[in-house]
């Protein structure tokens, strides 16, 4: 493929190449393709790559197959616009902060624990998510609402400077005290915030 102007894909191959001459299965090492300038990915991933951070690129999409291994993904600070439907089943670690995501895929990889998709152009959220997701962060984008049932072992959520003028009704009661709430920036109503100070086992806002 042509290289596009100030993309640096023969740093990119170079890099590939240097992995997978050094990468072993007892110690798998992490892919490095960050700052690079790429519009797109070399053809050819590793089979067997398990961390892959292409963040700090001018990619706007992914490819449609990524390698099955992995199970953390870092492509912050690109240009994307969607994700692939079908991302690795076994991805835990989904990093996309920074781009033009206007939504989310609605089946997400089962096994996900941290999603980080904070400063896009997101309208809504999937309401089905992972059962065992720990980290949500979805700040800075356009969302209006948020899913009526979130995953219950839930830690922390991020949706700061949103479009949020209400919550579901049960959403605080369920995500319980334990869970590290952040809605700062959103134009919620009093009667929201009145209703999770009246309630000891919920979040503070």
């Amino acid at each position: 493929m042509d290289q596009g102007q100030g993309e640096n894909r023969q740093e990119a191959v170079r890099r590939v190449r240097a992995w997978r001459e050094n990468a072993y299965v007892s110690a798998p090492l992490p892919l490095d393709l960050s700052s690079l300038s790429l519009t797109t990915l070399p053809a050819a991933l590793p089979p067997n790559l398990q961390q892959l951070d292409v963040s700090r690129n001018r990619l706007t999409h992914l490819p449609a197959a990524l390698p099955a291994a992995l199970w953390d993904l870092n492509a912050d600070e690109n240009l994307l616009t969607s994700l692939p439907e079908s991302l690795p089943a076994g991805l835990q670690q989904l990093h996309v902060n920074n781009n033009r995501l206007a939504g989310l895929p609605n089946t997400l990889p089962p096994r996900l624990l941290r999603l980080y998709a904070s400063g896009n152009r997101l309208t809504n959220v999937p309401d089905t998510l992972p059962s065992g997701l720990l980290r949500l962060y979805v700040g800075s984008n356009q969302l209006t609402s948020l899913p009526d049932v979130l995953p219950a072992g839930l830690r922390q959520l991020g949706a700061a400077g949103n479009r949020l003028t209400s919550l579901p009704e049960t959403l605080l009661s369920q995500l319980g005290s334990a869970c590290r709430v952040e809605l700062a920036g959103n134009p919620l109503s009093e009667r929201v915030r009145t209703s999770s100070g009246d309630c000891p086992e919920c979040p503070r806002l």
